[in-house]
């Protein structure tokens, strides 16, 4: 039997913070009016993430009006250097015809970071980074390596009555299971509050043989006995509209519908069938 009040009192100060976005777009011009205009479009992206409760990068900002100070490569060398820092690249519109953003582009995939278009910045979801190591192995060891065609539901199938973080969880998975960390990509709070689990580059440990192609999304709760908050549902099809701007193939699983799966879980209560319309109605193709 799991001791949650003692794992919620050992993770309940392990703090968090925002996730970090870089946008990244054209910046030259023919001219100074046709810079500025960048910088500014830029500017307004920027402003865009804020809102949505991120930690924006704005490299245009960083360096305006700069030009000459140092060579172009020093600039963009110094901008890869702040995109390691980031969780989100968001491109902006005419990218591909700027050298900096296409460097950019191809560094954060090589890193793994989540990729997305400005045009889409209202879909990006406000999740919590908790200032945790989520696992303790190297990219080498977990990167994913197969294209993700699978999300699959998860419910944290405990009875208790607790707001369980995913620090709670990656404290669980790694000392009860020996897990390298939280199995889970994105963990949803009975409070609606939305949480990073492991990233999205990294392969899972939440659905035995079929981890490699898939992505994990747990609810906190036992939905054998009760249903899900409408908040947690509410949150959750925000994820997966999300999801579905990186990887706009996948299908929908609760994890006892996966072949060889004992178990009940996302629970009896968890309504799967509608979550499949709803999402099939939003994103405009066939979820099954």
């Amino acid at each position: 039997m799991v001791d949650w009040p003692a794992l919620i009192t050992a993770t309940d100060t392990i703090p968090s913070r925002r996730r970090r976005a870089y946008t990244a777009g054209p910046y030259r011009a023919s001219n100074l009016i046709g810079r500025l205009c960048n910088i500014l479009a830029r500017r307004a992206e920027a402003a865009r993430l804020w809102k949505r409760g991120y930690a924006a990068f704005c490299p245009h900002m960083n360096s305006a009006l700069m030009d000459g100070l140092i060579s172009d490569e020093g600039f963009i060398e110094g901008d890869l250097s702040w995109l390691q820092c980031a969780d989100v690249l968001v491109l902006s519109e005419g990218w591909r015809e700027s050298e900096g953003a296409v460097r950019e582009e191809a560094f954060a995939r090589q890193l793994g970071l989540e990729v997305v278009y400005a045009r889409d910045i209202e879909l990006i979801p406000f999740m919590l980074q908790p200032e945790y190591e989520p696992w303790h192995v190297t990219r080498q060891e977990h990167w994913r390596t197969s294209p993700v065609d699978l999300v699959v539901i998860h419910h944290e199938g405990e009875a208790s009555y607790a707001d369980t973080s995913a620090a709670t969880i990656n404290l669980y998975h790694t000392q009860a299971k020996g897990y390298a960390g939280i199995g889970y990509h994105v963990w949803i709070r009975k409070s609606g509050l939305l949480e990073v689990g492991r990233p999205l580059w990294a392969v899972g440990a939440h659905a035995k043989n079929h981890n490699h192609r898939s992505w994990g999304v747990c609810l906190d709760g036992n939905f054998d006995l009760r249903p899900p908050e409408p908040v947690q549902l509410e949150v959750l099809q925000t994820v997966l509209r999300y999801l579905d701007l990186l990887s706009p193939t996948w299908r929908l699983a609760g994890h006892r519908e996966l072949p060889g799966m004992q178990t009940s879980c996302p629970g009896k209560l968890f309504p799967i069938d509608w979550l499949r319309n709803q999402m099939t109605s939003q994103l405009g193709r066939e979820v099954s």
